[in-house]
């Protein structure tokens, strides 16, 4: 029986490279594409703040948000439901979804999608390309 005495790859969410986006938000990619080596997957933290969003967009990956902290709004496929700490959302392939902070802090996400490719949202993004959609009373909000 052979024992791996190589220890595991640890990477601190505050020592991955951040990058700031116009939306209000800044995010790091922690495994996948960058930082840690998986091959199958990709995961990263987010950061919204006040206001802020991750803009609407879609891609074939499926793809999990864990809410960390903090309260917001989600949209997927065109279906919107307030999200709070604890929330996990699934997210299907090529489904439109934004995220938005509704709160009066910053809003935590982790994210996680597969398989682990580049999605081109960011380019888009960083582009101006993507924006944030304007907010719309939910339906419950408009309710008596």
């Amino acid at each position: 029986m052979h024992e791996d005495t190589r220890l595991p790859d640890v990477l601190r969410i505050a020592d991955a490279p951040a990058e700031r986006f116009a939306s209000g938000r800044e995010t790091r990619r922690l495994a996948g594409v960058a930082g840690l080596p998986t091959t199958h997957f990709a995961m990263g933290h987010s950061t919204l703040d006040p206001g802020g969003s991750i803009p609407e967009h879609q891609h074939p990956n499926e793809e999990v948000y864990v809410v960390l902290s903090g309260s917001g709004l989600i949209s997927v496929a065109n279906e919107r439901q307030d999200v709070t700490e604890g929330c996990c959302v699934f997210i299907p392939p090529d489904a439109p979804h934004f995220l938005q902070n509704t709160g009066n802090g910053e809003m935590t996400v982790l994210w996680v999608y597969a398989p682990a490719d580049v999605v081109d949202h960011w380019a888009q993004e960083r582009a101006g390309r993507l924006v944030a959609p304007s907010l719309a009373p939910t339906q419950r909000d408009e309710e008596p």
